[in-house]
């Protein structure tokens, strides 16, 4: 959040991305083209995924094998 003043008027701006609505779907369930809308962690902690990165075929195939297949990850909602 970022604040300015200038001749008595205030103007706050929200710097980010919009907040989407998500869903959370076991891991087994991640396809090619869905939005990672939660960081996305190792059991150690290291990040794998930032949110908002978008899922390529081989990247989806990855996680999966890396996963057990009831892993849960949050994923934005696609608009119908």
């Amino acid at each position: 959040i970022r604040s300015s003043a200038a001749e008595g008027v205030r103007l706050r701006v929200h710097i980010g991305a919009r907040p989407r609505s998500s869903v959370r779907i076991p891991i087994s369930k991640l396809r090619e083209g869905m939005v990672i809308a939660r960081d996305l962690l190792s059991p150690t902690g290291e990040l794998l995924v930032r949110s908002g990165t978008r899922c390529s075929g081989s990247q989806a195939e990855r996680l999966i094998a890396a996963f057990a297949p009831t892993e849960i990850v949050e994923v934005a909602e696609v608009a119908a």
